[in-house]
């Protein structure tokens, strides 16, 4: 989502405007950038004063997405190595999601 914010020299956040914008005002300092849909706008980083970037923290649910994912991931590892010591061993053994 485009983003629009207007700042101080500090960084801290006064005004923030999502979607088109078709002209920049005067006399402020303003950055106009593309953010992840849900994400938290934090402050305005001014380390490198001719490239000012927004700090942004993920959307909770992007992050328990992620979480979820590598779970299932690691799951179905471990389905596999049991049926893989299962076959190897010759005994009948079942994974089960308990």
């Amino acid at each position: 989502m485009k983003t629009f914010i207007v700042y101080d020299e500090t960084g801290r956040i006064y005004a923030i405007e999502y979607g088109e914008r078709s002209y920049n005002p005067k006399g402020f300092q303003s950055i106009e950038k593309e953010i992840e849909d849900g994400s938290q706008i934090i402050r305005v980083d001014l380390s490198n004063a001719e490239k000012p970037e927004i700090i942004t923290i993920a959307p909770k649910e992007s992050v328990l997405e992620k979480i979820l994912a590598e779970l299932k991931q690691s799951n179905n590892e471990l389905k596999a190595q049991i049926e893989y010591m299962s076959m190897m061993s010759g005994i009948e053994m079942e994974a089960k999601n308990e």
